[in-house]
């Protein structure tokens, strides 16, 4: 069976075409897919949605993001209640759809928006506080992209 490194839903499709769903568990890192085409991206099919420099905290155990609230409510799914939504947000670089949890929490007279299991996603890309959380909306409806970017590092 193949690893689910925690993850609900495993996409082969987009895997090499060398490899198949029944292969035997796979030692080192995950398997990375065909980067994106430029091209989608430049033409609009593809557009960033939300752009979050990651805190300590979006980066800690606690497993969730606090999200830019004018781009949450502008991008992502209206939020009624309090309970959360699941979105589905495919990799940009792995074959792996994430499922988190998209809610608010009420914070003073306005909401606070929050992207929640996030934890697996941080670990698996490494990302760090100063690091980029990016959100593209995909053409598919109610579907997104996800991906970690890393900080360019200062050399002094």
């Amino acid at each position: 069976s193949i690893p689910s490194f925690g993850i609900e839903s495993f996409n082969t499709t987009s895997l090499a075409p060398n490899m198949s769903a029944h292969m035997p568990p796979m030692e080192g890192p995950l398997p990375t897919k065909e980067p994106e085409a430029p091209e989608k991206f430049n033409s609009g099919e593809y557009q960033v949605i939300l752009r979050k420099e990651l805190t300590k905290s979006d980066v800690a155990n606690v497993g969730r993001i606090v999200l830019p609230k004018k781009d949450a409510e502008a991008s992502l799914p209206p939020l009624c209640e309090r309970d959360p939504v699941i979105l589905q947000m495919d990799d940009m670089v792995l074959p792996i759809t994430w499922k988190f949890k998209y809610r608010f929490w009420p914070n003073n007279k306005s909401r606070m928006y929050i992207l929640d299991s996030t934890s697996e996603f941080v670990k698996t890309h490494g990302l760090q506080a100063g690091d980029a959380l990016i959100i593209y909306k995909n053409p598919v409806p109610g579907k997104y992209i996800v991906r970690g970017e890393k900080a360019i590092q200062q050399t002094n």
